[in-house]
């Protein structure tokens, strides 16, 4: 370990990536030095995680409102180029509606992946500091 000033010590790029690789294997840590160190990294993402989260649980009606949205205008464009034929109305209205389906769809996959990466933090965090 690479000693600084001040009371804490300074850890390695070897040994931060090495603590790393422990944490994502969710092997133990016998140092407890590296092991503080590692309970530390693990709170941070959690709090990361958690105010993303919130964020995201926050914005997430207004999202959605605006998917729907998204569709209902390209839907009113397509029908509208279908009356007198206008391809190009056609081709846009039919890419926005595309596109919003696309977007609602993928809103509800974030939504499940920060569940499970807060889920997963908080979960290693309660190993590690019982370990410490």
């Amino acid at each position: 370990m690479n000693r600084h000033e001040g009371d804490g010590a300074r850890l390695s790029f070897n040994e931060r990536l090495a603590i790393s690789h422990a944490i994502r294997e969710g092997s133990p840590i016998p140092d407890p030095v590296r092991r503080r160190y590692a309970l530390r990294r693990i709170q941070e993402a959690r709090i990361k995680f958690h105010r993303l989260q919130t964020t995201f649980e926050a914005n997430r009606k207004l999202g959605r409102f605006s998917f729907w949205l998204m569709i209902a205008v390209g839907a009113a464009v397509l029908l509208s180029g279908l009356s007198p034929m206008n391809t190009m109305r056609v081709v846009i209205g039919a890419a926005d509606v595309g596109l919003g389906a696309i977007f609602l769809l993928l809103w509800a996959f974030v939504g499940n992946g920060l569940n499970r990466l807060t889920e997963s933090a908080h979960d290693k965090e309660e190993i590690y500091s019982q370990n410490s």
